[in-house]
């Protein structure tokens, strides 16, 4: 057995790291992106968009799906867009777990402060004849 599930919290941080990630995967062609995809999913049950929950995983899961040569310029693709979007100096050589602890380091305010999911109201039905609830 694989574990538990592990739940996630819908952020915007882990949205911006999902877009840094996603414009960094467009270098390893669609194919190779939706075989990716599909084995966080189904292997270690990361959906990418949640990249940032587990960045360890992430890399281990490239890694195995294109190789360490193609993996080495997709993460360095993924550090130069988290530099960018932060605002911060992340060294290439660096680990994607290290650049996305000093990302959620530096911006405290999108990491802890949970996306507003809109509720839906419950739908009354009225009986016409009767006049009351269904």
């Amino acid at each position: 057995m694989r574990g538990a599930l592990p739940t996630f919290a819908n952020t915007d941080f882990d949205k911006k790291i999902f877009e840094c990630v996603d414009g960094a995967l467009h270098a390893i062609g669609r194919d190779q992106r939706e075989l990716l995809r599909l084995r966080l999913r189904n292997r270690y049950y990361l959906p990418l968009k949640h990249v940032g929950s587990g960045p360890d995983t992430f890399e281990q899961s490239l890694v195995e799906t294109v190789g360490p040569a193609a993996a080495t310029m997709v993460t360095i693709g993924i550090l130069k867009n988290i530099s960018t979007t932060f605002g911060i100096h992340v060294p290439s050589d660096s680990s994607l777990a290290v650049a996305v602890e000093t990302a959620r380091k530096t911006s405290p305010k999108l990491s802890l402060l949970p996306k507003r999911i809109p509720q839906k109201k419950p739908r009354v039905h009225y009986n016409k004849k009767m006049r009351f609830k269904i």
